[in-house]
């Protein structure tokens, strides 16, 4: 596994953790019995859902939105680019240039 997926496994479980932990914090009363009751049950099915509901539309929000904002980073940094280019290219256009040895007079 590389970084990349590293990373996205340890945010996919991060997310389900405190997923978890909302659900069963607002839905499980009752700690005395190892099975949750019809209610228990109910309350966790419609926490998950909504939670689940909430991450799908919000990452197909973002995949939409996403798209047009990196692309305005990436002209900007192009621009940068191209200003940064064209200030060099001006710089040494500036600069005084060597004279050849072989190209100066001798001088007697």
């Amino acid at each position: 596994m590389d970084s990349g997926e590293l990373i996205q496994l340890k945010e996919f479980l991060l997310l389900f953790n405190k997923l978890s932990d909302r659900c069963f914090r607002r839905c499980v009363y009752t700690l005395g019995s190892a099975t949750l009751t019809g209610e228990e049950r109910n309350c966790i099915d419609t926490c998950l859902s909504k939670n689940v509901n909430f991450n799908q539309k919000t990452l197909a929000l973002f995949m939409e939105i996403n798209p047009p904002f990196q692309q305005k980073k990436m002209e900007e940094q192009m621009a940068q680019v191209e200003e940064l280019r064209r200030s060099q290219a001006a710089a040494v256009e500036a600069s005084p240039q060597p004279v050849p040895i072989e190209s100066q007079p001798v001088q007697a």
